[in-house]
């Protein structure tokens, strides 16, 4: 199932199934709407924790998405299984955390950018050497700084 809808189209073949149905997918980037979609039509969907998957070598080394799906299978239908499930958090709380994912991103952007520009000018002698009355170093990326 690809492009644009294709979530209906899921959901229509998930329905074309012999019921009860319960679906799986790996947690990552794409978040937790689908899970909340299928749940919300009244199909369980879990997501499961990439972590706690068994991989054996080859898997490793060739990640596929049908190997994927064929170990979250697997795992799904074994009763013994030790894959753990993740919590699916509402649409807020999920966009919270994205923003505060986001925010620390960008913060260390800032700090890797300032500490490429501060080794850049001391490469070329701009050594900073002011200092405070009680003899400590002044503080850098301040105004007198800049």
């Amino acid at each position: 199932f690809r492009g644009e809808g294709f979530e209906r189209a899921l959901l229509e073949w998930l329905r074309g199934l012999p019921q009860p149905v319960r679906c799986a997918y790996e947690s990552g980037c794409t978040g937790f709407w689908l899970s909340r979609f299928l749940e919300g039509a009244g199909v369980a969907c879990g997501v499961v924790a990439v972590p706690t998957m068994p991989r054996s070598p080859r898997d490793r080394r060739h990640k596929n998405d049908r190997r994927d799906a064929a170990v979250v299978l697997r795992e799904m239908c074994n009763p013994a299984s030790d894959v753990s499930y993740v919590w699916v958090p509402d649409p807020q709380t999920e966009g919270a955390r994205d923003l505060a994912r986001a925010a620390d991103a960008a913060a260390r952007d800032v700090r890797s950018a300032r500490q490429r520009v501060s080794m850049l000018l001391l490469k070329h002698g701009f050594a900073w050497c002011e200092r405070t009355p009680s003899g400590n170093l002044r503080k850098t990326w301040t105004r007198e700084w800049r």
